[in-house]
């Protein structure tokens, strides 16, 4: 007698379709005890991601563990790539909103190329942010270094 393999049928619970370009629905399937068949859960766990919730923020806001959440994402794997790509969500949003600042905010503009390039720091500034890296153990900034390390 030959071995059978055992098609199991999925049963299908609902989809999860957070209309992100490049990520295609996650299908979850039924289950007798599991947190996710509260769809409310997973919603609310995916949602403090896309808020920039911690992991540990997230899982509270759900009222779930983070084992739990572990372990649906070993269930899951898709929803790890889905979890960081909302991680990311804010920091999108935060750099449209302050490119869209830059235009009609010049000193909001100069903040930021001060903080992003030490090219465009204030001779002062420029003095405190080498100290600081000395602190660190890092060599100063220079002037004709492309970035920084």
């Amino acid at each position: 007698m030959e071995p059978t393999e055992e098609k199991r049928e999925i049963q299908v619970a609902y989809v999860v379709d957070f209309g992100i370009e490049h990520y295609e629905p996650i299908t979850i399937e039924q289950s007798a005890n599991g947190w996710w068949m509260n769809q409310r859960k997973l919603y609310m766990l995916l949602s403090a991601f896309k808020m920039g919730m911690s992991i540990q923020e997230a899982c509270n806001f759900a009222t779930i563990s983070i084992d739990q959440m572990k372990y649906f994402e070993q269930l899951y794997p898709k929803m790890r790539s889905l979890r960081k790509r909302l991680e990311s969500e804010i920091v999108f949003r935060a750099m449209k909103s302050l490119n869209d600042g830059l235009e009609k905010n010049p000193r909001l503009a100069m903040r930021f190329l001060e903080l992003r390039d030490p090219r465009f720091m204030s001779p002062t500034r420029r003095k405190q942010f080498n100290e600081q890296r000395a602190m660190k153990g890092l060599r100063p900034w220079r002037e004709d270094d492309d970035n920084l390390d």
